[in-house]
């Protein structure tokens, strides 16, 4: 029986978008002019096995995201007439997510 955590931890990382349109195109304000929010998780594990005469069976149980930390995926651009600019909304990916395994070696 093992029991497993893994936490991972990355700053955020800048991004240059642009916040308004002319006919001539996008209006960049500055370089790098946002920044992700930081991402972080914490996964647990557990494997318990069980060993036979002829077999082996791995009983395996996770939880990715335990604390369910809403990670950007990427941003979601919206235009925001009365103020004439992009705004960016975080949109992620995973929640908490569980998972059961069951693995029989002959």
């Amino acid at each position: 029986t093992s029991l497993g955590l893994n936490f991972v931890y990355h700053s955020g990382t800048p991004a240059t978008v642009y916040m308004h349109e002319t006919s001539y195109g996008e209006f960049f304000e500055t370089k790098n002019n946002i920044r992700y929010y930081d991402y972080h998780r914490l996964d647990i594990s557990f494997r318990h096995i069980i060993y036979k005469r002829n077999f082996s069976i791995f009983i395996d149980a996770d939880i990715y995201n335990v604390y369910n930390r809403k990670n950007t995926f990427y941003l979601k651009k919206t235009w925001i007439e009365e103020k004439k600019r992009y705004f960016y909304k975080n949109i992620s990916l995973f929640p908490v997510m569980p998972s059961i395994t069951l693995t029989i070696n002959f």
